[in-house]
């Protein structure tokens, strides 16, 4: 579970990923200033902290983990280092979300509208009230947020699944020109090996 100090990263470092909600149900903010001048002793409150809203913030944090990282295929589909073909995540993960980020922000900078990042200025008295207290939201996790993660849950192993009953059954994950490729690799870098003579350097 993240712990923050400082109320910009809690609100302004993954705005394409993250709504401010979401960023409060999976973390913990403790206001720089009060860990610096042990006005409360960080590894104490976050020990109090209850079982019960430490599970509920892991449920949340499960939630939104599709977006915050990078997908990668199952290992069976990197058993062929020449198979070219493509495979698309189940969700949009972190690098997706980013680009559709960059292409709405030119977008909107392109048509003179506000892209509104970063979500919150960087003001004192913005801030003001914020920095005063400890921030340790439980998450309500609704009947449908909890339906939404189950299926994102069934989604990933089923993709899973599917490829472990695939090498099971001996399917090939070859792609159709692995044979050209084999006879390739015979090659130099520079080109056809060919025989050389007995004289040649």
């Amino acid at each position: 579970i993240p712990v923050f100090f400082q109320i910009q990263t809690l609100y302004n470092q993954h705005p394409w990923h993250l709504t401010e909600q979401e960023v409060l149900d999976i973390s913990v903010f403790i206001p720089e200033w009060m860990a610096r001048i042990h006005k409360v002793n960080v590894m104490t409150l976050l020990k109090g902290i209850s079982p019960d809203v430490i599970r509920l913030k892991q449920e949340a944090l499960a939630a939104v983990a599709p977006r915050i990282q990078y997908a990668m295929p199952p290992p069976e589909r990197l058993l062929d280092r020449y198979d070219n073909a493509t495979w698309d995540p189940p969700f949009k993960d972190s690098v997706q979300l980013t680009i559709d980020g960059m292409f709405r922000r030119v977008d909107d900078v392109l048509h003179n509208r506000s892209t509104h990042i970063p979500l919150r200025q960087d003001y004192n008295w913005i801030w003001n009230d914020d920095y005063k207290n400890i921030r340790i939201q439980v998450p309500n996790i609704t009947a449908a947020r909890r339906a939404e993660r189950l299926q994102q849950d069934t989604l990933i192993r089923g993709g899973m699944l599917i490829n472990r009953e695939a090498k099971s059954a001996g399917t090939s994950v070859r792609s159709p020109n692995s044979h050209r490729r084999e006879g390739n690799a015979a090659r130099s870098r520079y080109g056809p090996i060919s025989k050389q003579k007995a004289g040649d350097k």
